[in-house]
């Protein structure tokens, strides 16, 4: 896959509402283009290494009693 994605089909690709590309993934540092009317264009590599880079894993914990635990990976650097 080749080319340049708007938000709206980058978030049905990935199955997330526009809002979480735009709003939350975007500040934090997702790469983009500024296309027609103020809008935003995407390219497939720039999504993937953003989210393998910002990769968030959450772990449920029954032996411990714990609900949910979420590791939030940065790099190589884990932040409990």
């Amino acid at each position: 896959m080749q080319g340049l994605y708007t938000t709206k089909e980058i978030s049905k690709m990935y199955r997330v509402p526009t809002y979480t590309v735009t709003q939350n993934w975007i500040p934090k540092g997702l790469k983009y283009m500024r296309g027609k009317k103020n809008g935003y264009l995407f390219k497939i590599e720039w999504i993937e290494e953003f989210l393998e880079n910002n990769a968030i894993i959450t772990i449920s914990d029954k032996k411990n009693n714990i609900k949910s635990k979420t590791i939030i990976r940065k790099g190589n650097c884990f932040v409990h």
